[in-house]
């Protein structure tokens, strides 16, 4: 949900991925969905609750 929150923010994949120590790859596969395909409906409730 945290990948879902920082690129709603605008910030850059390369950047979501250095943080997490991680290949900048895995970040899109989560935005695509492919990976942790809950992560974004899960985001946008807690976005939207807030």
């Amino acid at each position: 949900m945290i990948i879902w929150h920082w690129h709603w923010n605008g910030e850059f994949q390369h950047r979501i991925a250095a943080t997490f120590d991680v290949n900048p790859g895995r970040v899109n596969e989560v935005l695509k969905g492919r990976r942790h395909p809950e992560s974004r409906a899960l985001a946008l409730s807690r976005r939207l609750a807030a």
